[in-house]
C-alpha cells in the first residue's frame, strides 16, 4: 500500500523527470548547448576526464566487404572504420586508435552499426 507520505516523497522526483522531458514545440530540447566535436562516425561511448578531455568511442561506418549472416539477418557489410578519439578542452582532436572493426547489419545504409562502443577511465588511464 502506498501511503500519502510516500506519494509526497515521490512527487518531487516525478516532477523533475517530467520537466526534463519537456521539449520545445519544434521538437528540439530547450536550452543552449555547445558543439565540441562534429563529423564523428557513430559515437557510442563517451568519457569525460577530470581535466575536461573528452574521449569518444566511434563505431565507425562499416566498410565495403559484404558478408552474409544466417537468417533472419540481412546481408551485411564490415570494415575497419571504428576508432577512439580524444578531444582536448581547446577542441584539438587526436585519434588514439583507428582501423578498429566495424559492422553494419543490412549494409552501408543501415542504422545498425556495431563497433567500438564503451570506454572506461580509471584514474588517468583509459
Amino acid at each position: 500500500m502506498v501511503t500519502p507520505w510516500r506519494w509526497a516523497r515521490l512527487a518531487l522526483p516525478i516532477t523533475v523527470l517530467l520537466g526534463l522531458l519537456v521539449v520545445h514545440p519544434a521538437g528540439t530540447a530547450q536550452g543552449a548547448g555547445t558543439v565540441v566535436a562534429s563529423d564523428l562516425a557513430n559515437p557510442r561511448g563517451l568519457v569525460l576526464a577530470a581535466d575536461g578531455t573528452l574521449y569518444v568511442a566511434e563505431a565507425g561506418l562499416s566498410g565495403s566487404e559484404a558478408f552474409t549472416i544466417p537468417p533472419p539477418y540481412p546481408a551485411s557489410t564490415r570494415g575497419t572504420t571504428g576508432r577512439v578519439t580524444k578531444i582536448a578542452p581547446d577542441g584539438t582532436r587526436t585519434t588514439l586508435a583507428d582501423h578498429l572493426p566495424s559492422m553494419a547489419l543490412g549494409g552501408d545504409a543501415s542504422f545498425f552499426v556495431f563497433g567500438p562502443a564503451g570506454l572506461a577511465l580509471v584514474g588517468d588511464t583509459l
